[in-house]
């Protein structure tokens, strides 16, 4: 019972991690788009590379086909996982520093994912600021409206 106000990081970056998933739901009609097809662009990859030596474009867009929408889909996991170990963080008793640490650790492993997810890495190589913008804009658009 004596570490249970410590408890009150956990309500604090779940709350923080909730609100990052809640601000990436409109970049992540792109990456459910993007997933359906990865299984079938990793077999055709396959395909491509067994069949014999493929040309340095055709590895590049094989490769891409594959990697792009991948890391996105790991950025979602990561995103996801961070909320539910956050959520039931409580049922481990932690000190004040193990508390602040799990915590802490979460919420940046949430904004990483949420950065992933959002395809923020894709859209830097690809040089769509508008879209970084977007993505940096999101979480602290509710307070920038008031």
């Amino acid at each position: 019972m004596k570490y249970a106000i410590w408890d009150i990081f956990y309500v604090i970056g779940a709350v923080l991690v909730c609100w990052l998933a809640w601000c990436a739901t409109p970049f992540l009609d792109y990456t459910a788009g993007e997933a359906a097809p990865v299984y079938a662009n990793l077999g055709a990859a396959l395909n491509l590379v067994s069949s014999g030596a493929p040309s340095l474009s055709e590895t590049y867009t094989a490769f891409r086909s594959v990697t792009d929408p991948t890391i996105s889909v790991f950025g979602f996991s990561i995103l996801f996982l961070s909320v539910l170990y956050l959520v039931f963080a409580f049922l481990s008793a932690r000190s004040f520093d193990g508390a602040l640490t799990f915590s802490g650790s979460h919420v940046g492993m949430a904004i990483v994912g949420y950065a992933l997810a959002c395809n923020f890495f894709l859209a830097l190589f690809l040089q769509r600021f508008g879209y970084i913008k977007a993505i940096f804009v999101a979480p602290f658009q509710p307070f920038l409206n008031s």
